[in-house]
């Protein structure tokens, strides 16, 4: 699963940076080339979890890192909260560090998402684990998980090889 999230991660990071990427035929992503290539910054502030939590924090981190791996000039990094209320303040110093996207992980981020979103509209956020809906900032993503469908898959599973004709979770 975490591979999974990972993948998914470095798939909404690919996609966001293609959305800013410029129409002017100049630069291009090998390493050793000049003509405009910039370095293209993103940050992850974690939620009280940590970066090694070995869930959303943990393989959203290794996401990172993968598209670090394989997108010249990019460049990644993360901020770890020990408590809620360093949300606020490492979203503030993602963007005082020159990132053009910043991940927030874990919806607790949400309303320090959306403040740090309305006070920099020329920096993309994404939240994992959460949608505002038709409330949505401009520059906001909300990245949900459709987790029915692989628990309907478990469900059906657990129907096919019951040996009581019962199942139950």
């Amino acid at each position: 699963m975490k591979k999974v999230i990972a993948l998914l991660m470095t798939t909404m990071i690919m996609g966001t940076m293609a959305g800013c990427g410029s129409s002017g035929g100049s630069n291009t992503t090998d390493k050793g080339t000049t003509g405009g290539n910039k370095e293209f910054k993103v940050a992850m502030v974690t939620d009280t979890g940590g970066v090694n939590d070995q869930s959303f924090n943990q393989s959203s981190w290794e996401g990172l890192q993968n598209f670090e791996k394989n997108n010249a000039g990019g460049k990644v990094s993360y901020l770890e909260s020990k408590q809620e209320s360093d949300y606020a303040t490492n979203l503030d110093k993602a963007v005082d560090a020159g990132n053009k996207v910043v991940w927030g992980i874990g919806f607790a981020m949400s309303d320090a998402i959306t403040k740090a979103a309305k006070a920099n509209p020329d920096v993309s956020y994404a939240i994992v684990d959460n949608s505002y809906g038709d409330d949505t900032p401009a520059n906001v993503t909300g990245v949900m998980f459709n987790a029915q469908e692989p628990s309907f898959m478990v469900g059906y599973a657990a129907a096919k090889t019951t040996k009581t004709g019962k199942v139950g979770f």
